[in-house]
């Protein structure tokens, strides 16, 4: 193969990556906002899915330059004397190529959607079980916290104030105030969230879902819970 070919082939896998991941991102995004922890990247399964697709992307690329025919009938791609550009066609065409019905054997379709899918899905399934894994672990820290409401009784409030002064002006703070509206009116016996467990434990879950567990832990740090 020639360098040109070699570099078209890195350009590929490059493009591809990008592609795949923003495509596996906005599926994450779509489900889960942009909740702390959704970052494809934030478990081993998201390297893993952006480099199979990208090898698999590569594999196309060298075929395609063995048959300009196929890539034009089958994908509309038209094989260019710029190897380079090549490349990044054929990379950032990579969702394209992996959903295309390769063919129709007694009615049964041969093509990559069906794997593609499955590994996002199974892609967006572990980054969600390390996500709750994660936030649970770190809401277990704060447990003895939520329980003692004598000694930590502006627990909540302080946190509250925090929280609104993260959201304000963000794109989230529709959706945030509305969680913490519900985290209010849940509540029982109706009356102070500060004196309630639930409140407490609703409230921190909020700002980690949202800011992470540093905003959580800066707060605890320098307000001592809510008491300075």
């Amino acid at each position: 193969m020639s360098v040109d070919s070699v570099f078209g082939g890195c350009l590929a896998f490059i493009c591809a990556a990008i592609a795949v991941g923003s495509d596996a991102q906005a599926e994450i995004r779509s489900r889960f906002g942009r909740r702390y922890g959704t970052f494809i990247l934030g478990a081993r399964e998201g390297y893993l899915f952006i480099l199979a697709w990208g090898i698999v992307d590569v594999a196309f690329y060298i075929a395609f330059l063995f048959n300009h025919d196929w890539a034009k009938r089958a994908f509309n791609i038209e094989i260019e004397p710029n190897l380079l550009w090549t490349g990044i066609v054929v990379g950032l065409s990579a969702i394209l190529i992996f959903r295309t019905n390769l063919a129709t054997i007694n009615g049964f379709q041969i093509g990559g959607e069906l794997l593609y899918s499955f590994s996002r899905a199974y892609l967006i399934d572990n980054l969600n079980r390390a996500r709750l894994r994660a936030r649970r672990e770190f809401l277990a820290q704060y447990r003895p916290y939520f329980r003692n409401t004598a000694s930590y009784r502006n627990y909540f409030s302080s946190l509250e104030k925090v929280l609104k002064d993260l959201s304000a002006g963000s794109d989230k703070s529709a959706e945030i105030d509305a969680q913490l509206t519900g985290i209010k009116a849940a509540v029982a016996p109706p009356g102070d969230p500060d004196m309630s467990t639930a409140a407490r434990e609703g409230l921190t879950g909020l700002v980690y879902d949202y800011f992470g567990p540093t905003e959580v832990q800066t707060w605890a740090a320098n307000e001592d819970y809510g008491n300075k």
